[in-house]
């Protein structure tokens, strides 16, 4: 074959793989999009439903177009650098599902537990969680702006929510029809706790745009910053109110820090807490009522629904009306449920976090291989003798704490494995705190933190933003190394 036909059929598969990673990076955006695309992950009162969702089947997309992009471009498979960066990263990614393998079939062989004991759905949202993280470093090595694209795909997500609670209509059809006596709004549900988690890092970026920004840029930043932190505090998830907090400070450290200003710390701080306060006074009264209850439990203020509108409600399902509307909106932070039913013990600090703490670290200490993921289901079935309703809460539960969690899902050694990856991810942080003065920065730093400060008392190990924020970190970081001698360091007011 003639040399020019060689090297014309060489350019055509390049130019078909350089489609395919294309196609690939535009349907892994998608899948960051779509991240809130799980109507029953966030207000379901259900059993977690294992349905295929739209993000799932984006990402599986993705990844069919990286391979094919990889078996025509020689240049993709060649790339030396990046290579070594999937490399490094898939040995933490192998040793920690390795450990998590241990813990499962400890719990089956030893334990003598059945085969439920290996949740196969939470070995899923937990590597696809990994799979997002891989993705978003193949596809964003060497391009500055794709992390610019993954951080505003974050943003996106947001929109999609006043559609999904529109539209959703579970509990209006299986739970308001068994009308109680008095509806109360006492708690945040499993679903706005996830939701909270998520709303963070969106916050913490409007947060630090205000910042950063100058003219109307601030104005409408801190109002969309406040308008977020009002949806935060409307989940009633204490974690997330905590790590918004935290990450909002945190982007003020940073700041203060590379202006080397005193004075810039106490405005943004006393902005940071104007923030909160307006962001409460602009929520709806139960709601305010709400928030007031999480804080002060003992607190005696009007947290009743009304259940003529409640009772009319149930009676038309399928219409909507104004009331059903006001009713989707106003239950997004709260759990409803039968308190003379289901009583709830009094745990004590945190909602019984303490009791709950204490407890799995004995279970931690009594099985160091670990339970695997259904670690939970494993305890909750265990009643040891004596055992009060206090007890068997907190056996019943999760860890509410992602160390705890990594502990009695993988062991000491996925623990430690676990405390690696992350101490890699802060070592790689502060490396941009202390070089690159670019907005992305005080989005990443703020971000990181905020959520770190949340899975203190919550599971996260299977939620996946926590992974692509890791993977963002990880891209920052070696785009800024690659790049910082060709002029890619931003200014501290870039966006």
């Amino acid at each position: 074959m003639p040399q020019s036909q060689v090297i014309q059929r060489e350019s055509r598969t390049e130019v078909t793989g350089n489609f395919f990673y294309r196609a690939a990076s535009f349907l892994f955006l998608l899948a960051i999009v779509s991240l809130v695309w799980r109507r029953n992950h966030f207000v379901n009162f259900g059993e977690y439903t294992p349905t295929v969702k739209f993000t799932e089947v984006s990402a599986f997309l993705a990844l069919i177009a990286v391979v094919l992009a990889l078996i025509f471009s020689k240049s993709l498979r060649r790339n030396e650098a990046r290579n070594a960066l999937l490399a490094y990263w898939g040995k933490y990614f192998l040793l920690f599902s390795v450990f998590l393998a241990v813990g499962s079939f400890w719990t089956l062989l030893f334990l003598h537990r059945g085969l439920e004991s290996i949740d196969v759905l939470q070995y899923g949202r937990i590597f696809f969680g990994m799979t997002l993280f891989f993705l978003a470093l193949f596809l964003g090595f060497g391009r500055p702006s794709y992390a610019r694209l993954l951080v505003l795909s974050f943003l996106s997500a947001i929109a999609l929510l006043p559609v999904l609670f529109l539209s959703e209509d579970v509990v209006v059809r299986n739970y308001l029809i068994v009308s109680p006596s008095s509806y109360t709004l006492l708690a945040s549900q499993p679903g706005t706790i996830v939701l909270g988690s998520f709303l963070i890092f969106p916050a913490v970026i409007l947060f630090s745009l205000f910042v950063a920004g100058k003219g109307f840029k601030k104005v409408v930043s801190y109002v969309g910053a406040m308008l977020l932190m009002s949806l935060v505090l409307w989940t009633g998830s204490r974690a997330a109110w905590l790590g918004t907090l935290f990450g909002c400070f945190v982007v003020v450290g940073v700041y203060a820090y590379w202006k080397k200003s005193q004075k810039e710390v106490w405005i943004y701080s006393l902005a940071v807490i104007l923030m909160l306060i307006c962001s409460f006074l602009i929520l709806p009264r139960l709601a305010r009522n709400t928030v007031l209850v999480r804080v002060f439990p003992d607190l005696r203020v009007d947290v009743q629904l009304d259940r003529k509108v409640l009772e009319k409600i149930a009676a038309s399902p399928d219409e909507l009306t104004l009331d059903r509307i006001a009713f989707l909106w106003l239950r997004l932070p709260t759990r409803y449920y039968f308190t003379a039913h289901r009583p709830k013990p009094e745990l004590g600090f945190y909602d019984g976090r303490g009791q709950i703490w204490i407890e799995h670290a004995k279970e931690a200490a009594l099985n160091p291989l670990g339970l695997g993921p259904a670690y939970a289901d494993v305890l909750s079935s265990e009643k040891p003798a004596g055992f009060s309703e206090t007890l068997s809460y907190a056996r019943s539960a999760n860890a509410h704490n992602l160390w705890l969690q990594v502990l009695l899902s993988a062991g000491v050694g996925g623990l430690a494995v676990f405390l690696f990856m992350t101490v890699d991810i802060l070592r790689k942080l502060f490396v941009l705190v202390k070089s690159n003065y670019a907005t992305i920065t005080l989005w990443l730093a703020g971000g990181v933190v905020g959520i770190l400060i949340n899975l203190f008392f919550i599971d996260g190990l299977e939620l996946r933003w926590l992974w692509v924020l890791f993977a963002l970190v990880v891209l920052v970081h070696e785009n800024f190394l690659r790049f910082r001698g060709q002029g890619a360091q931003e200014s501290i007011s870039s966006v």
